[in-house]
């Protein structure tokens, strides 16, 4: 029996059904195979190009952000100088107020001093000197009494 089932099985593997049977399978096979193999190919080769893609982009993005803040510093440092320039200047600006008061002080301890003084020819100068009249006036004026 075991012999009819060998004499059976070799037939039936050799019997031009079942070798057109195993031509198919095979040439199915690698069809399935060809058509596969580029798709995953071509899978690989778009990965490859999306990641180089994805790589340049990065890396744009970091030249970006690189200039951002470098962009930032200089700002940054535009308005560190514009505020050192502003308070420079309001520094200069009270300088000037202050040196424009006390010109203006001068000025009017001169007209009143031409006022009340006289030329001595003797020494050749005014009576009482600008100094002496400023301290004079200054004390005169502390020891008011305010009404």
């Amino acid at each position: 029996m075991k012999k009819v089932h060998a004499d059976f099985k070799e037939f039936r593997d050799n019997s031009p059904e079942a070798q057109l049977k195993n031509l198919q399978k095979k040439l199915i096979r690698e069809v399935v195979t060809e058509i596969t193999t580029p798709l995953a190919r071509n899978f690989n080769v778009d990965h490859k190009k999306l990641k180089k893609l994805m790589d340049e982009s990065v890396q744009k993005i970091l030249d970006h952000e690189a200039r951002l803040q470098t962009t930032d510093k200089f700002l940054v440092q535009i308005e560190q100088n514009l505020l050192t320039q502003l308070k420079n200047n309001d520094s200069e600006a009270q300088a000037l107020k202050y040196e424009l008061n006390r010109m203006q002080h001068l000025d009017r301890l001169k007209v009143k001093h031409a006022r009340d003084s006289f030329f001595n020819p003797d020494i050749g100068s005014l009576l009482p000197s600008l100094d002496m009249a400023h301290a004079s006036y200054s004390t005169a004026l502390s020891q008011q009494t305010p009404y």
